[in-house]
């Protein structure tokens, strides 16, 4: 089975569990441009239970030619209640990363090299044992001229 399958069905297994949790999430990257790394954290998360979590939100992001992991990250923990919440990195600070590969910018503001990447996002609380949410792997194309395809 090749890398790519296994990226992808590791990430659609968890998403079975989104549909019984009722906590979704949607990624919101701009239109056009390069993407900071403080830009993978603009996430609106909507819990429609009626019960309140204290979560942390984990990132992987992997090169999509190889499923090599390129970086991965944790958050710090938060709370949603009943409702939307629109996440940033100001409301997740303090954000861990590992970096795996080399030439990617440390600082916060810092640009994501051009390239093409799986990102996958799992949203977890500590007194679950099974993830809230998980978003299937996005596509992300950030080119060297500025422009960025969100699949």
């Amino acid at each position: 089975m090749s890398i790519k399958k296994i990226v992808l069905f590791a990430c659609l297994a968890g998403l079975s569990g989104t549909l019984s949790a009722q906590v979704t999430m949607q990624l919101n990257l701009p239109a056009v441009g390069t993407v900071q790394k403080n830009q993978l954290w603009n996430i609106l998360v909507v819990n429609n239970t009626k019960k309140q979590y204290d979560c942390r939100l984990g990132l992987i992001l992997r090169d999509r030619s190889s499923g090599q992991e390129v970086m991965t990250a944790t958050t710090g923990q938060f709370t949603i209640s009943q409702g939307a919440k629109q996440l940033n990195i100001n409301l997740l600070e303090p954000v861990q990363y590992n970096y795996i590969v080399q030439g990617i910018d440390t600082r916060l503001q810092g640009l994501l090299p051009a390239g093409s990447y799986l990102a996958c996002y799992a949203l977890s609380s500590p007194l679950s044992k099974d993830n809230l949410a998980e978003e299937h792997p996005l596509h992300l194309q950030v080119c060297l001229t500025g422009c960025i395809m969100k699949y």
